[in-house]
């Protein structure tokens, strides 16, 4: 995968946390609560970014509707992402664009107060333990090579594991970027299982994927399944998906939708140590479509 001496560069040169929650308080009778924050977006029937409201929202955890504490705009909070490449052997006829892409994006989200990692995934996973910078990573990606089996779910795992750290720090945005064609035949854990770790991890997946050399094109016969898996990936965790089937523009489709984020806060049961709660909001509005976390958990 990525050679030693690159490895070497990441290991020696190289917040209100969202989906997580303030720690629980009694109220005069006794009974314990919490808040839970997520991420949450809203567009139009035409993709435009909607303005949203506290009092445009309703919130519920299965049968019970959670009161909404708090709404504001999330665009100038900092962002601590794992951008993560495909390095498996269906994804070696695209490794060129996948590099280009990687760099654009990587040196896009790196703005002043934003930290930013980088890995690369086969049949095993590799990330950078520490912020990366843009000139840094640019010479990781150039030592790439493709090979092997795909462990995307495992590589999601681990992603969310090291994105999850300081979960208690003053405000930040947790964000996954995966270029991939979602392809998956290595890994340990289930798709589901994967999304269940963004959601307690509180990051938000924004996918970028293709089809592979081996996969047919979109509404043919043996379509890539790749697209429904990185689609729900994006869905469950209130990201964003963007397929492309050639190199065409993809940046601002991709990244964009940062910009329209807010924090939503409610109030909450304690979750389960290691588990989540079901989670459904709705806007009044029905010609508006939410981007939120399916699931929330406390901690």
């Amino acid at each position: 995968m990525f050679h030693r001496r690159v490895l070497l560069v990441w290991f020696i040169s190289s917040a209100l946390a969202l989906g997580q929650s303030s720690p629980p308080s009694s109220t005069a009778s006794g009974a314990t609560t919490s808040s839970a924050t997520i991420p949450i977006r809203a567009s139009d029937k035409q993709g435009n970014p909607v303005t949203l409201s506290k009092s445009s929202l309703t919130v519920h955890s299965g049968h019970q509707q959670l009161e909404i504490l708090d709404l504001k705009p999330a665009k100038d909070t900092p962002l601590r992402f794992v951008l993560l490449i495909d390095l498996s052997e269906s994804d070696t006829s695209k490794l060129t664009f996948e590099k280009k892409a990687a760099q654009e994006i990587f040196k896009a989200l790196s703005k002043p107060g934003n930290q930013g990692y980088i890995g690369g995934f086969n049949q095993t996973v590799t990330i950078s333990t520490v912020p990366m910078q843009s000139p840094e990573v640019s010479a990781a990606l150039a030592e790439a090579n493709a090979g092997g089996g795909t462990a995307l779910y495992d590589a999601i795992s681990q992603a969310c594991d090291l994105l999850a750290k300081g979960a208690d720090s003053p405000s930040v945005r947790r964000l996954l970027i995966l270029i991939t064609d979602g392809e998956d035949n290595q890994s340990h854990v289930t798709p589901s299982e994967a999304a269940k770790l963004a959601e307690r991890a509180g990051v938000s997946i924004f996918a970028l994927g293709f089809p592979s050399r081996y996969l047919s094109p979109i509404g043919q016969s043996g379509g890539p399944s790749g697209v429904s898996v990185l689609k729900k990936f994006a869905n469950d965790t209130g990201g964003n998906f963007v397929w492309l089937e050639k190199s065409t523009d993809f940046l601002e489709p991709l990244l964009q939708p940062l910009d329209s984020q807010y924090f939503l806060t409610f109030k909450s049961a304690p979750v389960p140590a290691g588990k989540t709660r079901d989670l459904d909001i709705k806007s009044a509005d029905r010609s508006v479509k939410l981007f939120a976390p399916s699931a929330y958990a406390t901690h």
